[in-house]
């Protein structure tokens, strides 16, 4: 079964989906999905556990040809770059099933997006990547567009992600053609189109068609247009899978392709994409301070977190794209918690600060949300510290002091998230309101990500080891294009 666990993973949510569709009792498919998302948690603890960080490249390698005549393969596997999301995306998914009972048809939708998900993460083929991070998407647009007045919001999501997605698949078209023109065969495995030797400028345009596919995904300044909305009205389900199925997909695509595919390209703009992810860091993190309600100031924290994200990937230092990797599964785990919270705040009437006054009915709920919070803006010994620490490490290593703009970013990001949680628990209406008090079945809810969270940051090792193997290997293929480039 172990030379088919990334399959498993793929294809249980999948089949989960069409018994979603054919199966007219609402009961008995949340049953069938929850147990299909418990069943691939276990798979994906099992994955991590068993991940050894002293085998280079892939693990749990499944290949077979899929478009023999495009040269495309079923070629999946597993480094430390993708390990972390792929787990995250089961933990969020049976979550997202757990936290309310979607609709039938939001059940199907969910579990078809976290397949999608799976497969984009474990891809090693270009054009199976492709493909799986659309599948991902799909039935977002659909989740999102059937909210109550959120026609137009799915509509201008798809097509934010119609706009990226159009130039990303001619760039992959068209290095398949470079390499065939250069062996003979077409082929879109990631091993391959590395050792492309495409001239500067030819790299140039590439790097910017995935680089717009993926900014309107993460999203990036100015892309990002659509996710404020998104973010306040969608589902508590729909919102905590897109967290991986949209938004990851696009900063993992960031992270895994274009430093590789074209080194020289991404050597040469780092210095303006940085400038572009600081500036997104310390926008996201202003508009923060404006937010009245826990789902906005969200939307602005994940704008704020994308930006530190692709700033480590642009230093091209070891700490830098670790602290990047790292940064996927600690907004993962962050945004994850404050989602939930957030959800069990609008029950209770008690999302907006306009409704405060939890400190004095709730103390206990006020407890987890400040425990929340502190995971979310990135507390020392959160997980989400460690990855802003390394990103900082790094880019005073190449930028020296300018590394301080990054750094303000993560102070104004901290301030708000503080003062956002201050308004609800403590502002001037504490003595005009009662809440309900947090449930046992709530608090089970966020125990493990804020476990998570408070676990790995405390212990980081097991999670930079295994981040190290494939990040090393990805700054050597982008270390030797660059000499080969100046030769």
């Amino acid at each position: 079964m172990e030379d088919h666990l990334l399959s498993l993973c793929i294809l249980l949510p999948l089949a989960g989906a069409l018994l979603a569709v054919l199966w007219r009792e609402t009961v008995w498919v949340h049953r069938l999905a929850v147990g299909c998302a418990g069943i691939v948690v276990l798979l994906c603890l099992y994955l991590v556990i068993s991940f050894d960080p002293d085998v280079q490249g892939g693990q749990f390698v499944e290949r077979w040809d899929w478009i023999p005549q495009l040269g495309a393969e079923y070629h999946l596997g597993m480094d430390g770059i993708s390990l972390f999301s792929f787990a995250l995306t089961g933990l969020l998914l049976l979550l997202a099933l757990l936290v309310c009972r979607p609709a039938r048809g939001e059940i199907a939708g969910l579990l078809m997006a976290a397949s999608g998900a799976f497969g984009a993460f474990a891809a090693q083929d270009l054009l199976l990547f492709y493909f799986c991070a659309e599948v991902a998407v799909l039935p977002l647009f659909a989740l999102v567009g059937r909210a109550d007045g959120q026609a137009r919001a799915g509509l201008r999501m798809a097509l934010s992600a119609l706009a990226g997605s159009v130039p990303m698949l001619v760039g992959v078209g068209y290095l398949a053609v470079a390499q065939m023109n250069r062996t003979g065969r077409p082929s879109f495995n990631l091993m391959d189109l590395q050792r492309l030797d495409l001239p500067s400028e030819i790299q140039s345009w590439l790097l910017l068609a995935f680089m717009l596919a993926f900014a309107v995904r993460a999203p990036l300044l100015p892309l990002h247009g659509w996710l404020p909305k998104i973010q306040r009205n969608a589902s508590p389900a729909v919102a905590l899978v897109m967290v991986n199925a949209w938004l990851h997909i696009g900063a993992y695509g960031i992270l895994r392709f274009c430093p590789t595919l074209f080194p020289q390209a991404f050597d040469a703009w780092s210095g303006v994409l940085a400038g572009l992810a600081v500036v997104a860091a310390i926008y996201g993190a202003l508009l923060g301070l404006v937010q009245g309600q826990m789902r906005g100031w969200l939307a602005c924290a994940t704008l704020s977190q994308m930006g530190w994200i692709v700033f480590g990937v642009c230093t091209l230092q070891t700490e830098g794209l670790q602290g990047s990797v790292v940064l996927l599964l600690a907004h993962g785990l962050a945004v994850g918690s404050m989602l939930l919270m957030a959800y069990m705040l609008a029950e209770r009437g008690a999302e907006s600060p306009t409704d405060i006054g939890l400190g004095k009915s709730a103390p206990r709920l006020s407890g987890w949300l400040l425990v929340a919070a502190l995971s979310a803006v990135g507390l020392p010994g959160s997980v989400l510290f460690v990855g802003e620490f390394l990103v900082l490490i790094a880019a005073f290593t190449v930028w020296g002091k300018l590394g301080l703009l990054i750094l303000f970013a993560a102070v104004l990001h901290g301030v708000a998230g503080m003062r956002l949680v201050q308004r609800i628990v403590w502002g001037q209406g504490a003595t005009e309101r009662t809440f309900a008090e947090m449930r046992w079945r709530e608090a089970m809810l966020l125990l493990p990500l804020l476990l998570c969270s408070f676990a790995l940051g405390l212990k980081p090792g097991p999670v930079l080891d295994r981040v190290a193997g494939a990040v090393d290997q990805a700054l050597a293929i982008t270390a030797s294009d660059e000499r080969a480039g100046e030769q």
